[in-house]
C-alpha cells in the first residue's frame, strides 16, 4: 500500500544536491482507469509493479523481476516509456520526498510526491500558503500524445495518450514552493 500526495515543481530547491538520487527508467504494459501495470529499473535492479487507481491510497504490489525478464517486457512498452531522475529526502517522521525530475519528451516536468507513514498524516497535511492547482501536463488530441503544457509540440516517441504517469498528471496537482516544511494541520 502506498500513500502519497502529488504536486508540480516550477523550480528545483536549493539543497537538491544532498537528496539522494536514482536514475530510473519505467515503461507501461497496461493501464486502465482501475490498475496500472509497469516496469521500471533502477539502479541495475528491475521491477514489475501493479498499482490501483489514482488515489490518496492506492494498492501497489512490487515484484523483483530478471534483468531478461525486464528486457523481454520493455519491449512491450514502446510509446508508453519514462525515464526521469528521482530524488529522495526525509522531511520529517514518517514523511517522504521524492521529486522526480523528467527527460525526454516531458523534459521540464518536476513532480513531488509527499510519501506518508499512514492516512491520517497525509490528511492532516497542511501544503505551505501560496501553493495553486495546476496540471502539468496535457493531451494533444490531434497526436494524442502527451507533452508539458508550456512545451512544444509532442516528438513521435512521446508516451501515447493511456501511458504512463502523465495519465495521472493531468488530474488536480499542486505547485510547490521551497523549502518545503512539514507541520501540523491549520498551521501551514
Amino acid at each position: 500500500m502506498e500513500i502519497e500526495r502529488k504536486f508540480l515543481v516550477a523550480q528545483p530547491p536549493d539543497d537538491l544536491g544532498t537528496w539522494s538520487a536514482q536514475r530510473i527508467e519505467q515503461g507501461y504494459l497496461a493501464i486502465t482507469p482501475d490498475v496500472e501495470v509497469r516496469v521500471r529499473r533502477r539502479d541495475r535492479r528491475a521491477t514489475l509493479t501493479v498499482k490501483s487507481a489514482p488515489g490518496l491510497v492506492r494498492v501497489e504490489e512490487e515484484l523483483a523481476i530478471e534483468s531478461a525478464r525486464f528486457d523481454a517486457l520493455w519491449a512491450l512498452t514502446e510509446g508508453r516509456r519514462v525515464v526521469k531522475t528521482r530524488h529522495s529526502t526525509q522531511a520529517g517522521p514518517g514523511v517522504v520526498l521524492e521529486l522526480d525530475v523528467y527527460e525526454g519528451a516531458l523534459q521540464g516536468l518536476r513532480t513531488l510526491e509527499v510519501e506518508f507513514a499512514d492516512e491520517a498524516a497525509a490528511r492532516a497535511f497542511a501544503p505551505p500558503r501560496g501553493w495553486s492547482a495546476r496540471s502539468p501536463a496535457i493531451l494533444d488530441t490531434r497526436t494524442r500524445r502527451w507533452r508539458r503544457r508550456d512545451g512544444p509540440e509532442p516528438s513521435p516517441d512521446a508516451p501515447r495518450a493511456g501511458a504512463g504517469p502523465e495519465r495521472s498528471h493531468t488530474g488536480p496537482v499542486t505547485a510547490v514552493r521551497w523549502p518545503v516544511t512539514v507541520s501540523p494541520a491549520g498551521a501551514g
